[in-house]
């Protein structure tokens, strides 16, 4: 188990829309749990469990699953996670500062100083349309503005949850 107030964010706020995030709290709010079962019947394509990055001072960032993860906190009696909510997934900084094309790792940024873009599937479907060109690295090094931002004092999982507590109470 972890709690969801140990866990830093990667990501620059929602990319869902409010019925859907409200749908999720609901879901949580009645006792659901996001774990491979509840992840295929809602959708079987899609079933990866909440992804937390571990580096190597230990701090803990949410990777995949910023959305569940805050409707966790905001709508679960304790705000954790449980074991079959999540997979931890040990990493280095170093690891994060360079794209890895043979890996998918195309959106290199400092967890520590940046966050990732709620919405950065474009830009990443325009580097896999250049994936055998030549300069691919440049391209994502000069480009990095359309997929990262620097970090603020807002990118907590906390100013989060009050955002979707003002969506579920208008």
């Amino acid at each position: 188990m972890i709690f969801v107030q140990e866990l830093n964010v990667m990501q620059d706020g929602f990319r869902l829309h409010r019925e859907q995030l409200c749908v999720m709290t609901q879901f949580i709010a009645d006792g659901g749990r996001f774990n491979h079962e509840s992840l295929s019947e809602h959708n079987p394509q899609r079933t990866s469990l909440i992804a937390i990055v571990e580096f190597e001072d230990g701090r803990k960032f949410i990777r995949d699953g910023l959305h569940r993860t805050t409707v966790i906190l905001f709508a679960r009696d304790v705000p954790c996670l449980f074991e079959e909510e999540y997979v931890i997934e040990k990493m280095t900084y170093e690891m994060y500062l360079e794209a890895n094309i043979e890996n998918q790792w195309y959106t290199p940024f400092d967890p520590r100083t940046e966050v990732r873009r709620s919405d950065f599937f474009d830009f990443k479907n325009e580097v896999l349309s250049r994936i055998d060109q030549d300069g691919l690295i440049d391209f994502i090094k000069l480009n990095k503005e359309r997929y990262a931002i620097p970090k603020h004092k807002d990118h907590t999982i906390l100013k989060y949850a009050g955002q979707l507590g003002s969506m579920w109470f208008p």
